[in-house]
């Protein structure tokens, strides 16, 4: 088939989940180092989440075509490399100079495979293209993208789609293989199931998801006006008051947030997040302790064990917010009355503020109830600012649900 073996310039691999994407370029990777003398470099946004996403795709790629002979693979830092010298190197886009300055053992980079490619700038991708430079001895340079599709307004779409969703499309430049569940013959009839039930339960999921299409995402909480991205890095400890929150989870994850505000400009810093699933308690506070220091670290009140361990292993000033009726959609409306700017290493707040929204009627029109999804460090951030709100925070025709 065509895109085996494709040598245009921009590969898109996009649709919906459980596809084969990453698993088929994984697999393709390996096959091109070892038979095509070629160098990749595999990004992501956050260097921190590619071991436990496209590196153990490789690791498993590299054992099911039986090659494990033929490759030295490393964890500090992510490193793969093959017998004929040729290499898999990993940067996360959180460092980009790092990324532009990667160099392989021998020879030139050839590819840049860009896993979650919607997750990542446009801006950030401009730079990426500056990177494959040098001879390479004919062999063509290439970007991969590998992603699921999130709203239609993405600048992947803009750029590379023409306003169009092609499900196979190549010429020199640009080749797009779109693909769902239903393309993947080694998923079980319950995965098909489950990805069929979005249907139901989540309009939004079942076009994104198991249809692959781009996504028109309706009730969007906090419009792209309500707040921005931007690197803090010169900031972090410029001012005078920190607020802290903590969401609780073990399935969803346990959301740490760090802000700050300036009420001149009516401006919100989103600093520092923290975070993680299927971690204990007594794991995660070494990781935001020398952060909170002795100030207050505003808590879920719904889990008073998870406070009172905080308190014990040694973030002392860890306290409960009440959570009366109508708090959520005050502490959104309050929240709306300021400017958000998140750094840009908080992904996962970025993701949230990007997917929040208002559960939809049947009519498609908001409820004015929001979705008890895509939340965790929102709610951390209304945590945070529970005690700011109840001595500062009125909005006019609101009464206080404190």
């Amino acid at each position: 088939m065509p895109f085996i073996d494709s040598q245009s310039y921009i590969n898109i691999y996009y649709g919906g989940a459980g596809s084969g994407k990453s698993v088929f370029n994984a697999q393709k990777t390996v096959l091109d180092m070892m038979t095509g003398g070629r160098n990749y470099l595999v990004v992501r946004e956050v260097y921190g989440t590619l071991e436990e996403s496209f590196y153990n795709e490789l690791i498993q790629a590299i054992s099911q075509l039986g090659l494990n002979d033929f490759f030295k693979c490393k964890t500090s830092p992510l490193k793969i490399t093959c017998y004929n010298g040729y290499q898999i190197l990993f940067r996360g886009l959180d460092d980009i100079e790092k990324a532009m300055s990667i160099r392989p053992r021998q020879g030139v980079l050839t590819d840049i495979l860009i896993e979650e490619a919607t997750d990542i700038s446009k801006k950030n991708f401009n730079k990426l293209t500056t990177r494959l430079r040098g001879k390479t001895e004919g062999k063509k340079k290439r970007f991969h993208l590998i992603f699921n599709p999130v709203i239609e307004s993405h600048w992947i779409r803009k750029m590379f789609f023409d306003g169009t969703d092609e499900k196979f499309y190549q010429d020199k430049d640009l080749l797009i293989l779109k693909t769902t569940h239903l393309d993947n013959s080694h998923l079980d009839p319950e995965d098909h199931k489950r990805y069929e039930n979005y249907k139901q339960s989540d309009p939004y999921m079942y076009q994104v998801y198991t249809l692959g299409n781009w996504g028109v995402l309706k009730g969007l909480i906090f419009s792209q006006a309500d707040w921005e991205i931007a690197d803090l890095s010169e900031v972090q400890h410029h001012f005078p008051t920190n607020y802290h929150g903590q969401d609780f989870g073990w399935e969803d994850p346990k959301a740490y947030v760090r802000l700050a505000i300036d009420e001149n400009t009516k401006t919100i810093y989103m600093l520092q997040e923290v975070g993680g699933s299927h971690i204990t308690n007594m794991d995660f506070v070494p990781k935001i302790i020398n952060i909170v220091g002795s100030d207050r670290l505003s808590c879920d009140s719904a889990d008073a064990n998870s406070i009172e361990e905080f308190k014990d292993l040694g973030i002392k000033n860890s306290r409960g917010v009440a959570k009366p009726k109508g708090s959520i959609v005050f502490g959104i409306q309050w929240l709306k009355n300021y400017h958000l700017i998140v750094d840009i290493l908080c992904i996962n707040t970025i993701l949230e503020l990007k997917g929040y929204s208002w559960l939809l009627d049947k009519a498609g029109e908001s409820t004015g109830t929001p979705l008890d999804k895509n939340n965790h460090y929102i709610d951390a951030i209304r945590y945070a600012l529970y005690n700011y709100m109840k001595s500062n925070g009125t909005i006019q025709g609101i009464q206080l649900p404190f």
